[in-house]
């Protein structure tokens, strides 16, 4: 099935791909959930209060996996760890559990987060960079004059998506070359 939170309430929703348009409510809380991201046996996903909460796919208990007192901004999943963006820092935990890393400090504005082959890509309010968790080596890969947020990477490239201001309906969706892992 599709996952979906509903951003400014505390729901998570479950939809069939085989009945389309059906879906079902498998979770809610007091807390409005932020991102979701899946491994395919395990679901992840944020919250306002600042905690990172796990549950099967295939339904079952919630757990909360990390309790660290601010939102979380975006979640990835690579490599046994899971990613997320603090208020000011790219951090990570081991996805079963365990104790937080700050691995990028002092960055800008919260956005987006991925992750692919040994690396973390993330948006700040004007560019999109790239870091190797275990070197520690950052690159900025693009900057601009609009903020930046939504963000993947495939095996060629690096998309994200920009928004000159709230209400505002302009912005749009660009893409670089990924650089090697």
């Amino acid at each position: 099935g599709e996952w979906a939170a509903t951003p400014a309430t505390a729901h998570l929703f479950r939809a069939s791909k085989s009945a389309p348009g059906a879906s079902t409510e498998v979770h809610s809380q007091p807390h409005r959930i932020r991102h979701i991201v899946s491994d395919g046996t395990t679901l992840y996903f944020s919250d306002t209060n600042g905690t990172i909460n796990r549950m099967p796919v295939a339904g079952g208990p919630i757990e909360t996996q990390l309790d660290f007192g601010t939102n979380a901004w975006g979640l990835a999943l690579a490599d046994g760890l899971v990613y997320w963006r603090g208020s000011s820092s790219v951090l990570s935990a081991p996805a079963d559990g365990g104790s937080v890393s700050e691995l990028f400090p002092g960055q800008a504005s919260p956005g987006g987060i991925a992750s692919s082959d040994q690396l973390v890509f993330w948006t700040t309010g004007s560019s999109v960079v790239s870091g190797d968790p275990v070197t520690k080596l950052q690159r900025t890969l693009a900057a601009m004059k609009t903020s930046s947020r939504g963000i993947t990477v495939d095996a060629e490239f690096v998309y994200w998506t920009t928004f000159t201001a709230y209400g505002d309906k302009t912005g749009g969706a660009f893409r670089v070359r990924r650089p090697p892992p």
